[in-house]
């Protein structure tokens, strides 16, 4: 479950005696008045580390959880990190931005196109190497080498399987195969079914897209190894 902070301690509690094991927690930014310019929600960052904070005491296994916007990518991902892994002491994880007409992703200022671009391959290079150097990130290795791939229109370790062996259902009960899909069915009215042989290569959500690589992992030992390889701190460097 990904929350944007302002989830009270009561419902956190009653999550994880329902059978919550991980949460992510939105921190946009390490400084608190740039976090509220972002979500337009007065205190928020406050209510996120207060969030992070509660979560750990509980037990859940938490961290913290930010959308490459471009205000954090002109200022730099690595801050966020070390703040998150010395201060919080939590985990970082990233999302990448994605168009879509029906949901706004365009969190945090404006860039033109081509500096995003250029910004977020920066970004994920660096994120890249803080992970080679030791820093506790979420994102698998595979996936943040992917979305270079994505960025420079290589083919990608693992396709996307939105649909099959991953949901999204919303508080209706309607279930879709991603944010920026159709919806398949209602899960409170209608029969369940699911796509086949679906590798979708259309964005790089990870919400969607890393779950995925769990069936990939079980028929390719070629992918799996990769990550265990990628997995040993200093064995390899990015270009």
């Amino acid at each position: 479950m990904t929350s944007n902070g302002s989830v009270s301690k009561p419902l956190l509690t009653r999550l994880k005696q329902a059978g919550l094991y991980l949460l992510s927690v939105s921190l946009d930014h390490w400084d608190p008045t740039i976090c509220e310019t972002l979500r337009n929600h007065r205190n928020i960052m406050a209510k996120q580390l207060e969030t992070l904070q509660t979560a750990k005491s509980l037990g859940l296994k938490t961290y913290a959880l930010a959308f490459l916007n471009p205000i954090l990518v002109k200022d730099g991902v690595e801050k966020l990190v070390d703040y998150a892994n010395n201060v919080l002491e939590v985990p970082f994880g990233f999302c990448y931005p994605t168009k879509s007409d029906i949901n706004s992703y365009g969190l945090g200022g404006r860039l033109s196109a081509a500096d995003l671009s250029r910004g977020i391959q920066l970004s994920v290079k660096k994120i890249l190497t803080s992970k080679i150097n030791g820093s506790n990130i979420a994102n698998l290795w595979v996936y943040l080498e992917d979305l270079l791939h994505f960025e420079n229109g290589k083919k990608p370790n693992f396709y996307c399987k939105g649909g099959e062996d991953v949901v999204y259902v919303d508080w209706r009960g309607d279930v879709y195969p991603c944010f920026l899909r159709k919806k398949m069915f209602n899960i409170l009215r209608d029969k369940p079914w699911l796509f086949k042989d679906v590798h979708c290569n259309d964005c790089m959500i990870n919400c969607f897209r890393e779950p995925s690589v769990l069936p990939h992992f079980l028929s390719s030992p070629h992918l799996l190894a990769l990550e265990i390889r990628y997995s040993s701190p200093g064995k390899w460097v990015y270009r």
